[in-house]
């Protein structure tokens, strides 16, 4: 009653194989990495981040939310508008669903485990608006990305923003 029973064939065999395809292709990915740089990925990465760094700057409805050096944030940058996104209409997109369907450009949203940063800053918030918690935006670049797509996407947030021109700014 200890020993192993074993099935016949073919159903000894449902184990399957090893996944010997995506061992391949991860040599093949690392090989590729690697022939590219992992320093040029790093130093692109932070040049497309300054890019877009300079360009949000411009607006004063966004805060972007971690070191001022766009360097320390490598190809992360995260930010919120200091104001409402919708005007009042459940049916409006939020600008995550607006990059998608206009531009073809995908972004996170939402808090990202910041729970520390946001009750840190609730009275601050509620300085401005009593209740307002803004949603956090990410913008992720890599090395297959260009500064043609960041000017897509600081188009599409002026785009954006002149949707929500009537909506009062918080704490400007």
């Amino acid at each position: 009653h200890g020993h192993p029973k074993y099935y016949r064939s073919p159903m000894r065999f449902e184990a399957g194989l090893q996944d010997y395809a995506g061992i391949i292709g991860a040599g093949a990915a690392a090989d590729f990495l690697m022939d590219v740089g992992m320093e040029n990925i790093d130093r692109w990465e932070k040049e497309l981040n300054r890019y877009a760094t300079e360009h949000l700057e411009n607006f004063k409805e966004i805060e972007i939310v971690g070191p001022r050096d766009p360097s320390m944030r490598s190809g992360i940058l995260t930010f919120f508008f200091k104001k409402p996104v919708t005007v009042l209409d459940d049916e409006d997109v939020d600008l995550d669903e607006f990059l998608d369907r206009e531009y073809n450009i995908m972004m996170r949203k939402g808090t990202f485990c910041q729970q520390v940063w946001y009750h840190k800053n609730e009275k601050k918030w509620d300085k401005f608006f009593p209740g307002f918690r803004p949603a956090l935006y990410r913008a992720s670049f890599y090395f297959y990305n260009t500064k043609e797509e960041i000017d897509k996407f600081i188009e599409g947030i002026e785009r954006f923003l002149k949707k929500l021109n009537g909506v009062i700014t918080l704490g400007v």
